[in-house]
């Protein structure tokens, strides 16, 4: 029986899929540390709660010192494993959040696996990218780099690390680049391809959204500029104006996200709002917040038109998934999307800053049906051909950690 320990505030996280994997696989025994209270069944738990900080008065200090308090928090978590008897053949840790920090020193016999999924960098990065939303302060700066060099200094402590993407990979520093391999968790291809589209009813407004409707959809964890949500909300006065039957869907939380939030307090929802006044019609655009499952898949089938933009950031699941939905998708032209998206083959790739391209090239697409179906055809094959399916990611996985286990 080998012994699997996964690390993550946010568990399951990016480990769900490597967690089912094992689980149907047999064999292994397993075990998680997180902040979470609810994971799935047939997994050992351990919570932990993070200590408060005392605020030091600099945010650089306390930042830091939440990300070593997170640490000590797992590895009191950790002792308490060894004492109910669990003893780690692979530990699965996320670099961020300083939890792994402390990992070795309590499982000196154990591998690692370290899942990288990104480095903040100093120019030529999200932090850069942006003019319209440039560094409030050094102190961010400041803040990040603290951050990367615990992420290192668990990538240092681990037997492999992992990251999801080879653009994301990149990221890292150079000298770690031949200790990063290039595994994703993969996308569940074959629940999203399948079932037909529903109608979707608004009760408070009694508009009703027929499959074959011209349908956009947007969806992103955040309402946020690092998924290009302002270019996208200014894009829409346009395409409404033009197409008077398109109906757009959006879906994401209204606060967090990976960014800052408005200085001001509002959501950037009320500030694109307010900037673009009553252009936006409330009929045809619906904002459904964060949606079950279910609904979310069922967005994907009713959308003639996917929009996804990113910063130079981490790519996102909701990408992947519109494309093994068969989505015909319009995305930005940044580096983490052409890693797996090709301009006119697999998707229509439009400059990041844009509004008025963005609208006309979704507008294209809403009346090019022989070109949908095969950009969604395409980036469907994509999935599959660029080995990013739940089947072939966990077989993959499985490998990685029976070798490390010495399994094989």
């Amino acid at each position: 029986m080998i012994q699997v320990l996964f690390v993550h505030q946010n568990f399951p996280g990016q480990f769900g899929p490597i967690v089912e994997a094992l689980r149907e696989a047999g064999g292994f025994r397993l075990a998680a540390i997180g902040r979470r209270l609810h994971v799935p069944q047939g997994i050992s738990y351990y919570p932990y709660t993070l200590k408060p900080v005392v605020a030091s008065g600099s945010s650089v200090v306390d930042s830091l010192t939440q990300r070593v308090a997170a640490a000590e928090s797992v590895a009191e978590q950790g002792r308490q494993l060894k004492q109910d008897g669990f003893k780690p053949d692979v530990i699965v840790v996320h670099a961020g959040w300083g939890e792994g920090l402390f990992l070795r020193n309590l499982f000196p016999q154990a591998r690692i696996v370290c899942y990288c999924e990104y480095y903040y960098g100093r120019i030529g990065s999200d932090l850069t990218f942006d003019p319209e939303f440039l560094l409030a302060s050094d102190d961010v700066l400041h803040r990040l780099r603290g951050a990367n060099a615990l992420s290192l200094a668990t990538m240092d402590d681990a037997d492999i690390c992992v990251a999801p993407t080879a653009w994301q990979k990149s990221t890292f520093p150079a000298e770690f680049g031949s200790k990063i391999a290039v595994l994703h968790e993969g996308i569940d291809i074959d629940a999203l391809g399948a079932g037909k589209a529903r109608p979707m009813r608004f009760a408070q407004t009694g508009i009703e959204i027929a499959p074959g409707s011209p349908v956009v959809t947007y969806v992103a964890r955040s309402l946020e500029p690092y998924r290009g949500f302002h270019t996208f909300m200014r894009s829409l006065p346009m395409l409404l104006a033009q197409e008077t039957n398109v109906q757009v869907l959006i879906i994401g939380k209204e606060r967090g996200g990976y960014g800052p939030s408005p200085p001001d307090g509002r959501t950037w929802r009320q500030v694109f709002s307010e900037e673009l006044g009553g252009r936006l019609d409330p009929a045809r655009t619906h904002f459904l917040g964060w949606v079950s499952r279910e609904v979310y898949a069922n967005c994907l089938r009713l959308s003639r038109v996917h929009a996804y933009l990113t910063y130079p950031f981490v790519l996102s699941w909701s990408l992947l998934e519109a494309m093994a939905a068969g989505c015909a998708i319009v995305a930005s032209d940044t580096a983490p999307v052409r890693e797996v998206l090709q301009d006119r083959q697999t998707a229509r790739l439009v400059d990041f800053f844009q509004p008025a391209d963005w609208a006309g090239q979704i507008r294209e697409l809403l009346h090019a049906t022989a070109q949908r179906q095969q950009l969604g055809m395409a980036a469907r094959h994509a999935v599959i051909e660029q080995g990013l399916t739940r089947k072939a990611c966990a077989a993959r996985w499985l490998e990685l950690i029976r070798s490390l286990a010495g399994r094989t």
